[in-house]
């Protein structure tokens, strides 16, 4: 079935699938820098990739040059926070961390937080979550990302987001 070509006009939508096709790319990076299982639809299966070989993945770039087919990413990961902290960052910030888990699902800029010693790698990225550019800071550990705590982000950090992960 031939569907018609259109035209997008929203300036929102111009760049959606690059930024699509980014967050992808970086979603199966982090999958296979942690091991973690990176799942695609294809060929009417559900595939895991993020474990891939070599010659497993030439021979995947070979077929989507060919066909380029409709991929859907997943990473299976569970993600945590601590009730109390929660309640914290909810009172401080009015922002409730399982609301922030969504900041997974796209682009995100992350640093390591060194300021001191936290006894486990701390990190803080400004990702995009319930519509807006927040900060969260997170740990990454064996079971998945542990959330510490999220709030929204100041303007000179929307900025620092938008530059690098521009909006569509």
């Amino acid at each position: 079935m031939d569907h018609p070509k259109t035209t997008l006009r929203d300036p929102d939508l111009l760049n959606v699938g690059a930024a699509l096709r980014r967050s992808a790319a970086d979603a199966l990076r982090i999958a296979r820098q942690t091991g973690t299982p990176c799942y695609v639809w294809e060929d009417g299966r559900i595939v895991d990739i993020g474990a891939e070989s070599v010659a497993a993945q030439k021979s995947r770039a070979l077929r989507a040059a060919l066909a380029i087919p409709n991929y859907r990413i997943y990473i299976n990961s569970s993600m945590s926070h601590d009730p109390a902290k929660r309640r914290k960052n909810l009172d401080k910030h009015r922002v409730d961390l399982p609301s922030c888990m969504d900041a997974f699902d796209f682009p995100m800029l992350t640093r390591e937080d060194d300021r001191e010693d936290y006894g486990e790698l701390r990190l803080v990225s400004l990702g995009w979550a319930h519509g807006r550019v927040v900060v969260l800071v997170w740990t990454d550990r064996k079971e998945g990302p542990r959330l510490i705590s999220c709030r929204e982000a100041e303007p000179h950090e929307r900025v620092a987001y938008y530059r690098t992960y521009p909006q569509g």
